[in-house]
């Protein structure tokens, strides 16, 4: 018994070392289509596109996604797009390019798949190292 708990130790260590990885990466893909989506005059509100880094709050690991704002700023901007909730809100504006809900829209289409994502990713994780 001693042994087993050791080894479900273990691998709950190397899941809190690989899960802020996983969350970041599928972040990052679903940005990526976010991006695709995102209305473009400028180019400013498109750039302003970003993903956290994971961080842990209590047992919850956790990425935020956004565009604009402070965020944007760092993220290659000269300044903040504070725009961002305006385009990604109205829902009667025609874009030549992007759409509105550009956010929304591929987080929906990832919700449904994320917990087997993050499950397959981890697991596909712990065997490659050896678990």
């Amino acid at each position: 018994m001693e042994a087993l708990l050791a080894s479900l130790d273990g691998l709950r260590g190397r899941a809190e070392v690989n899960i802020p990885k996983i969350l970041y990466r599928i972040g990052e893909q679903i940005m990526t289509e976010a991006k695709r989506q995102t209305p473009v005059d400028t180019g400013n509100l498109r750039a302003s596109g970003h993903v956290t880094q994971p961080q842990w709050v209590n047992t919850w690991c956790y990425v935020t996604l956004g565009f604009g704002g402070p965020a944007g700023a760092g993220a290659g901007q000269t300044k903040p797009v504070g725009y961002a909730v305006f385009v990604h809100e109205n829902l009667t504006a025609r874009h030549p390019v992007g759409n509105a809900k550009y956010l929304e829209r591929p987080m929906l289409a990832w919700a449904s798949k994320l917990e087997a994502k993050i499950a397959a990713d981890l697991r596909a994780e712990l065997v490659r190292t050896g678990a």
